[in-house]
């Protein structure tokens, strides 16, 4: 079964970033999932960058990521916290990575159309 979700942080400092996102967000999960050059990133989840096309962002703005389940949707939680930590780890921070610079704000079930609450569960397609 497939789940969507939107997760919305919220950026402590403006950044500028290229016009193709898809290599932050890899990035950004890829540290949030605790993963090295020679891991290959969880197959069962799909990142999205659907901020694409925007290249500046101020201070206090949200930024939105996509991220599809295809299965084992409870690992959404352990990566939202995971995702948390990053945010306020401000070694990771730079003119392009949005590490240090974040608190996740919001994580929305698509397909549900709603605000979760922390554990509550997705609802699949």
């Amino acid at each position: 079964m497939l789940h969507l979700v939107q997760v919305v942080l919220r950026l402590a400092d403006g950044v500028r970033f290229p016009f193709l996102h898809g290599r932050i967000v890899y990035g950004l999960l890829a540290k949030a999932l605790g993963l090295t050059r020679d891991d290959h990133f969880p197959a069962h989840i799909l990142p999205l960058a659907v901020e694409s096309g925007r290249t500046e962002y101020d201070d206090g703005s949200p930024y939105g990521l996509g991220l599809v389940f295809l299965d084992r949707p409870q690992d959404l939680w352990p990566l939202v916290r995971t995702l948390d930590q990053v945010g306020e780890d401000t070694r990771r921070a730079g003119r392009q990575h949005l590490g240090g610079n974040f608190r996740v704000e919001r994580v929305i079930d698509a397909v549900a159309s709603r605000v979760l609450e922390p554990d509550q569960p997705l609802r699949p397609i």
